[in-house]
């Protein structure tokens, strides 16, 4: 019997490399950039920077972050800058919408209110008005037809 070993990297040796090599730098790079800083002076006023605290007096260093490319911070930026320009436009949007909306509801109301009056003025048979001194006194049928045209007007005018 006869057994055939097969070496699988043996055929492509270099694609092979470039996957170690790959992991490799990315192990590395994510524990650089995952690490801190400490600064302590020793006895002697020499100020030392290390990845591990030390046993004098340590602080944590900030570090700058990680400069990119100057047009990809301004493409950023612009980004930023037109969502807060979308917030602000649908917000006042909103505004304009719920404005909208309570002026349909007052124009709902005049209209109902318009309508009950020419109702009124229709069915009732004996219509008054109050002077400034508060006697009653009954509408002519010129001023009852004025008081229905003007009633009219305002259903036409609110109920569009």
């Amino acid at each position: 019997m006869m057994t055939i070993k097969v070496n699988l990297y043996a055929r492509e040796p270099m694609k092979y490399l470039i996957g170690v090599i790959t992991c490799a730098l990315c192990l590395l790079t994510s524990t650089v950039w995952g690490a801190q800083v400490y600064k302590w002076v020793d006895k002697d006023g020499n100020v030392h920077f290390s990845d591990r605290p030390s046993k004098e007096k340590t602080e944590v260093v900030d570090l700058p972050a990680f400069r990119t490319d100057p047009v990809l911070e301004r493409r950023q930026k612009e980004r930023e800058e037109l969502k807060e320009k979308e917030k602000a436009g649908n917000a006042k949007k909103a505004e304009d919408d719920k404005a909208a909306q309570k002026e349909q509801e007052q124009r709902q109301k005049n209209c109902t209110t318009a309508r009950e009056r020419v109702e009124q003025i229709q069915t009732v048979r004996r219509l008054f008005r109050v002077d400034e001194s508060g006697e009653r006194h009954d509408l002519s049928d010129e001023e009852r037809a004025a008081a229905l045209q003007k009633a009219k007007e305002d259903v036409a005018k609110w109920c569009e």
